[in-house]
Parts: structure tokens; C-alpha cells; sequence
């Protein structure tokens, strides 16, 4: 991606540099007010400063209506004579929480939309309270009283789906003491199969290979006497029509419970949103996110699922496969994120 900075006197001066520049298909990444400082360091002058792109590949593209949605409201917010973006438009006692979210990686406009109530001081509570109610339920899969219920794990390539399976394997078989089976689709990667077969006898759980939907079928029903039956599917390129197309055609969605989508947070942030639109078209239902203790980023898990119906559910750390999953805490989160004890 080509990425430009343009620094103006104000929004819409910037944004025709912009479009002048880069054409209709720039994404803006980025916006700021600042003052800048005249020579003697006295007074300044207010000054908009945009980070814009443009590049050609589907995967990039996808963003350009969500960005251009927030670019949308940022106008018409400076219309309405409201444009005081950043800490410009906010009390000086809330600057600090400002400061805060917007380093754990939290975007601008939530940041606006939870702070903006706030006439002094931030309570702490409060905004929590602010935040939780904007973002999903946190729950997991429970298997039913009567019967078993199946698990699906779906994501791009190298976001930890496999690793996750086998923690999910050991969570219900060994804390939980319910009969497990596991089922493979991929036969995508090298050895994918082998792989999946040893991680299954280290464990000491059943394991089918199915890679066509008749399969699929014929291993559900040889489990069907187990409480969960776990499928790991192959790490598709979500952007890629057929990819996705065999994707569908190995995973009979019928047939699956609970479809949870598995992102890496140390991916970038536009990436991660491509992802999650790409796969709602699977309809999946709830989010695991992997490798924590690899990003400091937690902001991503804000900005992904504020608003959203998909649920909250697991999130990995670390190597330990027991201790290494957790159930999601959004209020944990959001207390590491503001430094809370």
C-alpha cells in the first residue's frame, strides 16, 4: 500500500489533497487535530493531519467503506460546527483516559463517542460500564444435557485454529471429563492430516479424517455417541472465491453447533476486519483470539466486536495447552487496558 501524510488547515482541505492525489479509492487510515507551534513556542495554529492510502488488492480495498463511513461522520460532525476531534473537543481531566485507550489501540471515534458524557473527571466504573454495554456477550460452547453438540474452528492461515482445537480437546476431555471425538477437513497444508492424527494419540482421542461433505457425515456418525465432536478445517485465503467455496463444501454448516472464527491479534487491525467480513459469510458465531502474550494490542478486540452480534469466547496465551485458553473477560480486558489493579 502506498501511504501518504497531508497536514491542512482543516478536514475538507485535506481530504480534496487527498482524492487530488491518490484518487477515489484512497483509504484513510488515520486522522488528528494538532496546534501547531508558531516559532516562540507561543500560541499556534490548529492544523488537521490525514494518513491516507491506496492500493489495488481486494484485501485492502474491503476497508474502504468502513473508512469512509467514519470519514462521513467526521464531516459531518465539522459541518455541524462540531469539530473538535481529539483531545481538543475534551475536558482536561479526561485527556489522560484518552491518552490511555488510544495507545491500547482503541479508535478515535469510540474513544469520542464513550468520553464525550464526561464533563470532568473519568469514573473509572462508568466507563467500563460505557464500553461493556456496546460489545458482544462473552460466552462459550456448552454441550447439551441430552446429546452431543459439534465444534467447528474456522480462520486464516497461521492464526493458531489447530492449537486452539486441541486446547478446546483437552479443556472438555480432561477438566471437564466429557467424551471428546476430532475431526479433520484439511487437506490443504503438507502433512496436515499426519499431524492432526499425532496430536489426537497424544491426547488419547478418536480422530476422523473427512474431506468431502459425504464424509463429514459418515464421522459424525461414527461419533455420535461422544458429548463433543471438535472439526478442524483447513486455513483457507479468505479472498479467494474458490478457497472460500471449498471451504463451504468441506463444512456442511447444518451440521455444525457452533462455528467460532480463530484471529491472531498480531495481525494488523485492517487485516483482522477483512477477515471477520470475509467469513461472515459462513455465518460463524463467535470469536477466539490467539497469541496475547505476542501483541499489547488488545484495542483490536474493542474495535472488532463493538456493536456486533458474534459473541466473545476464547482467547489463547503462551504454550501451556490447559492453562493456555481462557474464556474471554471483556471486563479484564478493559481493566488491563486502563491499568486497574
Amino acid at each position: 500500500m502506498q501511504i501518504k501524510r497531508y497536514v491542512a488547515s482543516s478536514i475538507k482541505d485535506a481530504v480534496t489533497r487527498v482524492k487530488s492525489d491518490l484518487g477515489e479509492n484512497a483509504v484513510i487510515l488515520h486522522t488528528r487535530r494538532f496546534r501547531e507551534r508558531s516559532l516562540l513556542g507561543l500560541g499556534g495554529v490548529r492544523k488537521v493531519e490525514i494518513l491516507a492510502g491506496v492500493e489495488q488488492d481486494e484485501k485492502k480495498l474491503l476497508s474502504v467503506e468502513k473508512e469512509l463511513a467514519e470519514l462521513k461522520k467526521l464531516l459531518q460532525k465539522f459541518n455541524n460546527g462540531q469539530g473538535q476531534e481529539g483531545m481538543g473537543g475534551l475536558p482536561a481531566a479526561a485527556r489522560q483516559t484518552y491518552c490511555q485507550l488510544l495507545d491500547a489501540g482503541i479508535r478515535e471515534d469510540i474513544i469520542q463517542e464513550v468520553l464525550m458524557e464526561f464533563t470532568g473527571k473519568v469514573d473509572s466504573t462508568l466507563l467500563q460500564k460505557k464500553i461493556l454495554q456496546n460489545l458482544p456477550p462473552a460466552r462459550v460452547p456448552k454441550p447439551p444435557k441430552r446429546g452431543g453438540m459439534v465444534i467447528a474452528v474456522v480462520g486464516p492461515s497461521g492464526s493458531g485454529k489447530t492449537s486452539v482445537l486441541m486446547r478446546l480437546a483437552a479443556r472438555f476431555n480432561i477438566v471437564e471429563g466429557v467424551a471428546v471425538g476430532l475431526i479433520t477437513t484439511d487437506n490443504h497444508r503438507v502433512a496436515a492430516t499426519e499431524q492432526f492424527e499425532n496430536y489426537g494419540e497424544a491426547l488419547g482421542l478418536p480422530v476422523e479424517v473427512a474431506l468431502t461433505p459425504r464424509q463429514f457425515k459418515r464421522s459424525l456418525e461414527v461419533f455420535k455417541d461422544k458429548k463433543v465432536i471438535l472439526v478442524d478445517t483447513a486455513g483457507r485465503n479468505p479472498f479467494q472465491t474458490h478457497e472460500m467455496r471449498r471451504l463451504e463444501d468441506s463444512l456442511p454448516r447444518d451440521c455444525v453447533d457452533e462455528l467460532l472464527l480463530v484471529l491472531s491479534l498480531n495481525t494488523r487491525e485492517d487485516d483482522l476486519f477483512s477477515y471477520a467480513q470475509k467469513y461472515r459469510q459462513l455465518e460463524f458465531d463467535g470469536y477466539v483470539f490467539t497469541k496475547l502474550d505476542e501483541s499489547q494490542n488488545r484495542g483490536s478486540i474493542i474495535n472488532l466486536t463493538w456493536c456486533r452480534p458474534e459473541y466473545l469466547s476464547y482467547m489463547t496465551r503462551g504454550q501451556n495447552v490447559l492453562e493456555g485458553l481462557e474464556v474471554i473477560n471483556p471486563q479484564k480486558i478493559l481493566e488491563e487496558i486502563l491499568g486497574d489493579e
